[in-house]
Order: C-alpha cells, then sequence, then structure tokens
C-alpha cells in the first residue's frame, strides 16, 4: 500500500470518528432519542455516516433539535401520528394471502413511509433496497440503542369484472354502481422539503391509493371531533372502471337517451395490465445522479425510479420522461397528460434548477398514475419496468412509427363499449376556456407575489445571521477582560439562538419557494395542457364537418361522427374529473402546510423556552 492510499485511509477514519463523537455528545449526552434521530435521519438520506458531510450533520442535528425536546422519544411520535403496527400487521396479513395465491409474490414487506410531521411528502427509506449494497458502516453503530426500524405498508385490494352489455343492461349497471362507493382513492404526496431535494439519496413516494392516515397526522383534530367525510376520504377522481361521470346520475343519462344525443356504441376492450391490476400503486423516484455521458456526449441526470410490489427498478433520464408522455399523448388521446419541466440547455445542474425539475417530475408521475385509463398503457409499464438500458431503447426505437387514433375501431375502453356525445354545444368548451385562462393569470400573479416574499423572508434570516455575528463580536470584547467568563457565555449562548432562528427563517424561504412558487407554477402549467386538450375535441370535430353530407363519403363521414362524438363525450368529462382532482390535490396540499406552519412555530417556540431556561439557570 502507498503512502498516498495510507494517508487517504487515515483521514476517512479521522474523519468517520470525528463525526461519531460530534452526534454523541449531540444526541446521546444531551439526553435525545438516540432512535428518534435515527427515524429523523433516516427520512433524509440513508444512515451511512460516510455518505454525509460534517456540515451536512450540523444541519441536520440543528434541525432535529429545533423540531425535537429532550426526552422525548420515538415511541411518542408514533403515537401521535397513529398506530403504525396496526397498519403493518394489516399489510402483512394482506401480502401473505397475496404471496398464497401467488408464490412470486416476495412475502417480505417493504418498509412504509415515514411519518415525520414535518415532511411534506412521503419518504420511503427501503431496509434492503434493490440493487443497491448495504453500506458497510452505519450511523447506527452510535450506541447500541438504536435498534433497526422495519415497517410495512398496509395494502388493500379490490376486483373488477368487465363483461359487454346491451343497452338496457348498461344502464342498469350505471344504476346499480352510483350506489357503490368509491374506492379510487389517492394519497397526494406534497413537494419534497428542500434539504431533501439537496440530498444525494433522498427519495420521495408517489402513492396511487389511500389518503385515509392523512387526518390522524393532524393533531388538531380531537378525538370527539368528527372529521369531515371530504378529508377522510379524498378522492382525486379516479372513478373506477365502468361507473357513472363525478356528480352524474343515471336518470340524466336516460334523458340525454330520449334527446338522441347520446348513444351506446361497441369498441375495442382495453386489456389488463401489471398496473391496471393493482388497487394501490407506489412508486418511488430518487434524487438525480450526475452521470458523465463519455467521449463527445454531455453530463446528464438520471433518476432512479423503484416500484416497491413489483420490485421494478430502473434508471431514467429526462429524455426517458419526455418519450413516456409522447407515447401516451398518442396512444390514449382524449385523455389529461400532465405536463413535464420545460428542457434547459444552460445552468441545468443548478441547485434551482434540479429542485424544481424533481418536483415536476414528480407531479408528472402522480398524475398520470393516478388514472387508471393511463395505467393501461403498455409503455408506461416498460417505462417503469424494463432495468435492462439496451432492450428499454430497442422498445423506444419499435415505437417510433405509433400513431393516433384515426378511426373508431381503434377505440378502446375497459368495458368494450363507449357513450358518444354528438352534440355541438360549445358554449360549455368555451366557458372551460375562458377559465382555464383567467385562474392561470391569478396564479401567475400568486407565483409573484410568492417571489417577494421569499425574497423578504431570505433578508430577514441575512439581517439576523449578521445580528448574530455582532453578538459574536461582543462575546470575543468580553474575553478581553479577566473573570469575565459568565458575560462570555451568555453572548455565546445568545448568539446560538441567533444561528438557529436565521437557519429556521432560511428554510422557511425555501419551503416558500416549494409550497408556493413552484406549486402555483406547476398549475399554470397545468391549465395550458388542459386548454390543449379541448383542442382536441374541436380537431375530431373539424375532421368530421370536412365529410359531413357528402354521399361520396357516407362511411368515413359516419364513422368519424362516431370518433367525435367519443371524444366529445370522454373530454368534457376528463376536464370535469380532472377540475375535481386539482381541487383536491390543492386542499390536501395547503392542509399539509397548515400542518407543517403548526410543527415549525412550536420548533421556534421550544427554541427560545430553551434560551430562556439557558439564561435563568446560567
Amino acid at each position: 500500500m502507498s503512502y498516498d492510499e495510507d494517508d487517504e485511509g487515515y483521514v476517512i477514519r479521522a474523519e468517520r470518528e470525528a463525526k461519531q463523537n460530534y452526534l454523541r455528545e449531540e444526541i446521546i449526552e444531551c439526553n435525545y432519542d438516540p432512535e428518534l434521530f435515527m427515524w429523523h435521519i433516516e427520512s433524509i438520506r440513508e444512515a451511512n455516516i460516510d455518505s454525509w458531510s460534517f456540515e451536512d450533520l450540523q444541519e441536520v442535528v440543528l434541525g432535529f433539535k429545533m423540531q425535537y425536546r429532550r426526552g422525548e422519544n420515538l415511541q411518542e411520535i408514533l403515537q401521535k401520528l397513529g398506530n403504525k403496527s396496526d397498519r403493518a400487521d394489516t399489510y402483512e396479513e394482506n401480502l401473505t394471502s397475496e404471496s398464497e395465491k401467488n408464490p412470486d409474490i416476495d412475502p417480505e414487506p417493504y418498509p412504509l413511509p415515514s411519518e415525520n410531521p414535518l415532511e411534506k411528502s412521503e419518504i420511503v427509506i427501503p431496509a434492503e433496497k434493490p440493487l443497491k449494497p448495504t453500506p458497510p458502516i452505519h450511523i447506527q453503530d452510535l450506541s447500541e440503542e438504536i435498534q433497526d426500524k422495519n415497517s410495512s405498508a398496509d395494502e388493500k385490494s379490490s376486483n373488477y369484472n368487465g363483461h359487454d352489455r346491451t343497452l338496457s343492461e348498461y344502464q342498469e349497471c350505471l344504476s346499480s354502481k352510483s350506489q357503490e362507493p368509491d374506492n379510487g382513492i389517492v394519497r397526494c404526496i406534497s413537494p419534497l422539503p428542500v434539504h431533501k431535494a439537496l440530498s444525494s439519496e433522498g427519495i420521495m413516494t408517489i402513492v396511487a391509493n389511500s389518503m385515509e392516515e392523512t387526518p390522524e397526522k393532524n393533531s388538531s383534530f380531537k378525538d370527539d371531533q368528527k372529521i369531515p367525510s371530504e378529508i377522510v376520504e379524498l378522492s382525486l377522481g379516479v372513478t373506477p372502471r365502468g361507473t357513472l361521470a363525478q356528480g352524474e346520475k343515471p336518470q340524466d343519462i336516460e334523458k340525454l337517451y330520449e334527446k338522441n344525443e347520446f348513444f351506446i356504441y361497441q369498441c375495442a376492450e382495453l386489456q389488463e395490465n401489471e398496473l391496471t391490476l393493482l388497487t394501490e400503486l407506489k412508486v418511488v423516484i430518487s434524487e438525480p445522479k450526475i452521470v458523465d455521458g463519455g467521449f463527445f456526449k454531455k453530463k446528464f441526470m438520471s433518476y432512479e425510479i423503484w416500484t416497491p410490489l413489483m420490485n421494478w427498478v430502473v434508471q431514467r433520464r429526462y429524455n426517458d420522461f419526455l418519450w413516456v408522455r409522447n407515447m401516451l399523448l398518442i396512444t390514449c388521446p382524449g385523455s389529461y397528460i400532465p405536463p413535464l419541466p420545460p428542457r434547459k440547455i444552460v445552468g441545468n445542474f443548478s441547485v434551482k434548477f434540479i429542485r424544481k425539475r424533481h418536483k415536476f417530475l414528480e407531479d408528472f408521475l402522480k398524475g398520470v398514475l393516478r388514472d387508471p385509463y393511463l395505467r393501461s398503457s403498455n409503455d408506461l409499464v416498460v417505462f417503469l419496468k424494463e432495468g435492462n438500458d439496451n432492450e428499454f431503447e430497442i422498445y423506444k426505437t419499435s415505437r417510433l412509427k405509433t400513431k393516433k387514433i384515426q378511426a373508431f375501431d381503434e377505440v378502446q375502453t375497459f368495458e368494450g363499449d363507449t357513450i358518444c356525445n354528438f352534440s355541438e354545444d360549445n358554449e360549455i368548451f368555451s366557458l372551460l376556456d375562458d377559465y382555464f385562462n383567467v385562474s392561470s393569470q391569478l396564479e401567475e400573479e400568486f407565483k409573484n407575489t410568492t417571489k417577494s416574499l421569499i425574497k423578504s423572508t431570505e433578508k430577514l434570516s441575512q439581517t439576523i445571521s449578521e445580528f448574530s455575528n455582532l453578538v459574536d463580536e461582543l462575546r470575543t470584547v468580553e474575553e478581553q477582560l479577566p473573570n469575565n467568563y459568565k458575560n462570555e457565555e451568555l453572548f455565546e449562548k445568545f448568539q446560538n439562538s441567533l444561528i438557529k432562528w436565521s437557519a429556521h427563517e432560511e428554510i422557511n424561504a425555501r419551503n416558500l419557494e416549494v409550497d408556493f412558487k413552484l406549486h402555483f407554477l406547476y398549475k399554470i402549467k397545468e391549465k395550458a395542457e388542459m386548454r390543449e386538450l379541448l383542442k382536441q375535441r374541436e380537431t375530431y370535430f373539424e375532421r368530421y364537418k370536412k365529410v359531413k353530407g357528402k354521399k361520396k363519403h357516407e362511411e368515413i363521414a359516419e364513422d368519424r361522427k362516431k370518433l367525435f362524438g367519443h371524444f366529445n363525450y370522454k373530454i368534457k368529462n376528463e376536464v370535469e374529473r380532472v377540475i375535481g382532482d386539482q381541487i383536491l390535490v390543492d386542499k390536501i396540499h395547503f392542509m399539509n402546510l397548515a400542518m407543517n406552519e403548526i410543527h415549525k412555530s412550536e420548533s421556534i417556540q421550544a427554541l427560545w423556552e430553551s434560551t430562556s431556561q439557558e439564561f435563568y439557570y446560567s
């Protein structure tokens, strides 16, 4: 071994020992619960101490102390957030029954998302992540009191049996199914906190089911207080296949049939795939890793996408997201396809750009996975499943000549039939276009106002930091006097409090960017895509009008008429579904934001209470 290698090994060991000593002093010796700290740190990044710089450790310890009090333990926090073990037991029972049916399913449960009350998105830290070697040295080694945490996710299952039916049977089916509860419930994940967006191994979870746990995390709800049903079951418009559109009643359908505006036609039936058969879907997206493109190629960012239930792990870059979105636009016309972040040539490795792109990719996949029709796309399955990069590129090449639907016999639904609306009612679509236009303008104003708020908060953090520097200078002056250690100690404690306060405001500024600025920016892009969806309806209508009434093209006219009727009905209902979906997404987003603000105010209060006590006993 060379001297350089020996010196490098010595430096690594010395740095590791310094980090461990620091954590012993700041966590264990200060009477903080080691298990609670491990739970907190694992929600941010993997517990490999070598992957943390000393500055990162200082930052996370500071955030931990601002959030939790001395003597507070992990069990107390979990009790506040709900009974975690019951959900794990339920999951294990469900998974065991599934594994008995299908021996190929791995019975080992994957971990539950982190339930840190300050989290803005669900974080999953796998106990044994596929295709990832376990780090040799962990922060768990600091104390024997720290134990590995294994948790399980609860699973729900339901079955759907589609079948062909006549008009009367179809109406009877609609009438019966309208009384069934909507099982298509979705948990919406709020954006990642900034410190997670900057970590190297942070991962987020996209869940396409159940929001039932969310109210339990809100400590403001009392046991005897009835939780509103719309909060318990926040349906984001994922309508079970074969049911009516939201707000539509069977008798309304019958009246429309009497007007001869609505007709049912048989069409091709969609084939089930791995994603459509799931009633709950979780997909984990990692933080991007910068990959060297090699000779004559630029560097690019690669994202690991993990589907735990299916044990799929793939590496995808931004261009792959563009490809799958383009394929959904081609193969799923009439469906809302969420927007992607724009391409950027210069400055695409800056911290702000990475944070923005990561959040928008999250929102894109969340929106796609909430729609069962989009989940039926084989292109989406390959995007999430094919781990061999060469095979994936071959598949992408094979799909280059894919064309949009040109004839009615290419239309596919889960039921094998579709409703066509031949009404040329342009008034409702004109109102929708105006709605998208006006709401986008207001959201633009929200975004711009948030910029000013972020600058003000950043300025406050900077001013407090400058004030702490002045206090440090005062402490230095006190050192010059003999036997004046008490005043010196007083200024030192005051300076530490100011530093924590400044860091608190800096985190607030970053969270404002994610919770407000980026949130409204993505909503603006969503409105633009909704207007593009309305244009699709006009395209099919114009194609029909070109041959309408021409005897020479009667067959073509009839086919295009049915195609227009199909998309006329589908797009109107799709727009209404997505509007309701977005309203509930906002409701969850700002509900979580309010809960997080409560916890942040409690943490800053605890900071000043601690400072007051230190001054009192000093």
